[in-house]
C-alpha cells in the first residue's frame, strides 16, 4: 500500500489534508501530522508521529510532504523513518502545497513510484502563478465563474 504523509508546523499539514478530502473523498491512506507550539515541541510530535506510522509496514511505500525543508517536523520526520527502516523506501517532498498532494493521491494507482515524482514535482510548480487582474477587467461577484 501507498500512505501519504504530510507533516508540517502548526495545523496545515491537518488542513492540506481536509482539503484533499473534499476534492477527493476521505482517505485512509492520508496521514498527517503537525508539530503545534504547545510545549510539547520536537519530543511529543515524535511521539505521535511514531504512533500514526505504527500502521505502516515495511512493504509499503511513503509519499512524504513537508511544510518547510529543513524544518523540525521534516528532520524529526526523517529520524523516525530511518528508526524503523522506511527512508529507503520513502519519496519525500518539502514545500507541500495542495497541488502537489492532490496530484500524488489521485494519481497513485495509475503511475510508480519514479513518475509519481515527476508528475508531484510539476504540479507543485505548476501551482505557482502570479496572479495579475487588471480592475477595469477583474469579474465582480456577479460573475457566475472566476
Amino acid at each position: 500500500m501507498r500512505f501519504f504523509v504530510l507533516v508540517s508546523h502548526a495545523d496545515l499539514a491537518a488542513g492540506l489534508k481536509s482539503a484533499v478530502e473534499m476534492v477527493a473523498g476521505p482517505r485512509t491512506d492520508v496521514l498527517a501530522l503537525g508539530m503545534q507550539a504547545d510545549g510539547g515541541g520536537s519530543r511529543r510530535f515524535e511521539e505521535q508521529l511514531r504512533a500514526l506510522l505504527d500502521r505502516v509496514a515495511a512493504a509499503d511505500e511513503l509519499v512524504v510532504f513537508a511544510d518547510l525543508y529543513g524544518g523540525s517536523p521534516l528532520t524529526t520526520t526523517l529520524g523516525v523513518l530511518s528508526d524503523r527502516g522506511l527512508l529507503s523506501g520513502a519519496r519525500v517532498f518539502a514545500g507541500a502545497n495542495l497541488p502537489m498532494v492532490l496530484t500524488a493521491v489521485l494519481s497513485t494507482e495509475v503511475m510508480d513510484a519514479a513518475a509519481l515524482g515527476e508528475e508531484i514535482l510539476a504540479a507543485s510548480q505548476q501551482g505557482f502563478v502570479d496572479v495579475v487582474i487588471d480592475a477595469a477587467q477583474a469579474p465582480s461577484s456577479d460573475d457566475e465563474e472566476i
